[in-house]
């Protein structure tokens, strides 16, 4: 594709589109199976485009770590394995440094009940404003929304109280909209930076093609 016509947006852009076409067809074929849950009751169409958008937003987000690593290192094995990783790390990575950030937390409470005899039920230990890491996090998306669908009294408020937070607030109460367009965003600036990859690419491609005719 590199030495065709198309500009570095439209290469870039055609990889990942052949490259989900395959799971965005497969989410389509799903929508009869999942319109069968309206014959049980309790879920609405809202659940279930939430929950569909959680798909179409996780495909876009890995796709596009996946084309912009693969413009960055000239092996497709280098580009796997990154991608990999830092899925990995998106995914696990986050939890534990919550759950980091909750182990200290709670090590500070027990070291100030031990120093000054505060109360232990005084404050109890949370990770913090760390938590909003898992914004980025498509797992933590997905949990919320199938714990929101579960009949939970709010979507957040099982993971919320699992690091010790309230599901209060703006992003709390947002969280899954905001963490889909933070996703989003992350994706569309990894295809930006796919593109700029691909472009000094096929200029220099040009250049060799018009110094080959020019002789």
């Amino acid at each position: 594709m590199l030495t065709t016509q198309m500009t570095a947006s439209q290469v870039v852009i055609g990889k990942l589109m052949s490259a989900l076409s395959t799971l965005l067809l497969l989410i389509v074929s799903s929508f009869p199976a999942v319109a069968m849950v309206f014959v049980y009751g309790g879920i609405t169409w809202q659940d279930i485009l939430s929950l569909l958008m959680c798909y179409i937003t996780v495909a876009f987000f890995a796709g596009s770590l996946g084309i912009c690593f693969s413009a960055l290192f000239k092996r497709s094995t280098i580009s796997t394995v990154v991608t990999y990783g830092v899925l990995i790390a998106v995914v696990a990575g986050t939890y534990f440094i919550n759950k980091f950030s909750l182990s200290l937390s709670s090590m500070n409470i027990n070291n100030s009940v031990v120093a000054y005899g505060f109360g232990e039920n005084v404050v109890k230990p949370s990770s913090g404003n760390v938590i909003y890491l898992l914004l980025i996090n498509p797992a933590a998306t997905f949990y919320t929304i199938i714990n929101g669908q579960m009949g939970g009294s709010a979507p957040t408020a099982k993971m919320a109280g699992y690091f010790g937070m309230q599901s209060t607030g703006f992003v709390m109460e947002n969280w899954i909209i905001i963490s889909i367009v933070i996703q989003l965003s992350i994706a569309a600036l990894m295809i930006w930076v796919a593109i700029k990859a691909v472009e000094p690419v096929k200029r220099r491609r040009r250049q060799k093609k018009a110094a080959k005719k020019g002789d």
